[in-house]
């Protein structure tokens, strides 16, 4: 015992002295740039976004790179998290897709149908913290799989609900129940996901990762919007339920028996944080740290000076840009179909169902590759993140205010996938945030980003729904869409940061 415990503190000091001797480096050499850089008398935000580049170093310190996936585990967890996006927004964008069949067979109206497209949100809203702090906790492996079997069993329910009542109220409140509970479900995947980038994945390596894997959202939104409109014309809007319900299932049935096969069982249940502190100091044959390690880790997070972080207007500024994005995405997600068919009746569903989000797929991607190749070149996380922020917001918020000086169906079409496409850099901007801010509680603090993030799904959802019964116009929702996009640029481009908080 006194053997093994010599040798694990002999281990530990070379890399205690290694870190210590980069981060000296770094401080030294990121002073003297920072000073230089006053001296030649650039702007004082320039200044602050390149003095970022001394966070870089805090943000993915030597312990972290223990716990991270090599590069053949990545591949395989890319490949897995993209698959599984692409059945997460399958399942959301299903109902979108079917509204206007839904609404004519059970009779609703807009503000009905804007209630049912937005009510999903208020699930989504409530599980992001909780999303977040079991995946620091328990792993995200496993909390992504878990709630992909919820929302599939929740996707297979909904197109039974008519037989079991005639009653228009009770319909209705059973769909927007189901729907509820649908949203508190996928609630707990991207937070998940923001913890494994956190705890998994290295800092140059991040963007591009993430972008992936994000990129399976608007594939999935592709497929159902394309695949989904033939299937719904061709046997109704209870088909797409019940496929969606079943892609999720296989893909939750898969990713347990190939990916979390290859995890050993005590791993599983310990937070990412407390993997090389265990594997230092505890022998393998240890029997007690499997039992010690949950309880470990939540107290760990309960040590966290959340109270900084409240008081850090980048945080809050990340807050309102997530917002923004979420307000001018969620809405073009949920009323693009319903625009179209109001707007072009005769035009075909598939083809406006299905050109945004493909275009969408390769500026995602393209976010993620630029987001890495700039932090590799040397330009600061500040930088990098108000960079593609300014990208999003505004490339989004100019083509929504083209909208309204659009007559034609192709110039329509063409304007509304530019402002989707745009949307899509959004993966390696905002979203990124919180791994920048609190590295060690990734997955928590994106939960809280999400939350911010979900408010337009239900309130801005149905301020569309509202607006149209009251206006009968869409250059209002195009409009007031585009204003929150600029605002939500401004408070970021002002306050943003790529700096460790906490």
């Amino acid at each position: 015992q006194l053997c093994m415990e010599n040798e694990a503190t002999a281990a530990t000091v070379p890399v205690q002295s290694a870190l210590t001797s980069d981060c000296s480096r770094d401080k030294s050499s990121s002073s003297s740039s920072t000073s230089s850089i006053i001296n030649s008398g650039i702007t004082m935000p320039l200044v602050h976004a390149l003095a970022d580049k001394q966070s870089d170093v805090d943000l993915l310190g030597k312990e972290e790179r223990c716990m991270q996936w090599s590069y053949a585990e990545r591949l395989r967890w890319m490949w897995c998290l993209f698959a599984g996006q692409a059945a997460l927004f399958i399942a959301r964008t299903v109902t979108p897709v079917c509204a206007v069949s839904i609404s004519m067979e059970l009779s609703w109206n807009k503000k009905e149908t804007g209630a049912a497209l937005g009510v999903f949100f208020w699930g989504y809203m409530a599980t992001q913290f909780l999303g977040g702090y079991l995946a620091d906790t328990k792993g995200g492996e496993r909390v992504v799989v878990a709630a992909a079997y919820g929302w599939a069993g929740v996707t297979l329910f909904i197109p039974f609900l008519p037989a079991l009542t005639e009653n228009h109220r009770t319909l209705l409140t059973a769909i927007l129940a189901a729907r509820v509970v649908q949203g508190a479900c996928q609630g707990f995947h991207n937070p998940a996901v923001g913890s494994l980038m956190s705890h998994r994945v290295g800092l140059k390596d991040r963007g591009t990762t993430f972008a992936f894997q994000a990129a399976g959202a608007h594939v999935g939104t592709l497929l159902c919007g394309s695949l989904g409109s033939i299937i719904l014309d061709l046997y109704g809007w209870r088909i797409p339920f019940i496929l969606s319900g079943c892609l999720t299932l296989v893909w939750a049935l898969a990713t347990r028996q190939l990916m979390l096969i290859d995890l050993p069982s005590s791993e599983k249940q310990k937070s990412p944080q407390k993997l090389h502190h265990h594997h230092l100091h505890h022998p393998p044959s240890s029997p007690s740290s499997s039992a010690k390690a949950p309880a470990a880790a939540i107290a760990a997070m309960r040590d966290v000076p959340w109270s900084r972080l409240f008081r850090a207007p980048p945080f809050w500024a990340m807050l309102v840009g997530h917002y923004a994005h979420g307000h001018a995405y969620y809405i073009l997600l949920s009323w693009l179909p319903t625009y179209f068919h109001d707007t072009f009746p005769t035009a075909r569903s598939w083809v406006f169902n299905l050109v945004p989000w493909l275009v969408t797929v390769p500026s995602a991607l393209m976010s993620g590759l630029t987001a890495d190749a700039l932090i590799r070149r040397g330009i600061s996380v500040t930088a990098t993140r108000k960079i593609i922020v300014s990208v999003t917001l505004l490339g989004c918020a100019f083509f929504l205010l083209l909208m309204p000086y659009c007559s034609g169906y192709v110039a329509s079409l063409s304007c509304m996938a530019a402002a989707v496409a745009f949307s899509g850099f959004h993966n390696s901007g905002v979203q990124l945030n919180p791994t920048d801010l609190a590295p060690d509680c990734g997955g928590a603090v994106f939960g809280i980003m999400n939350m911010a993030g979900a408010l337009p799904g239900f309130l801005g959802v149905y301020l569309v729904g509202f607006l149209l019964e009251w206006t009968k116009s869409w250059s209002a929702v195009f409009q007031q869409t585009a204003v929150v996009c600029i605002v939500g640029w401004l408070v970021y481009l002002l306050f943003g940061s790529g700096r460790r908080i906490i």
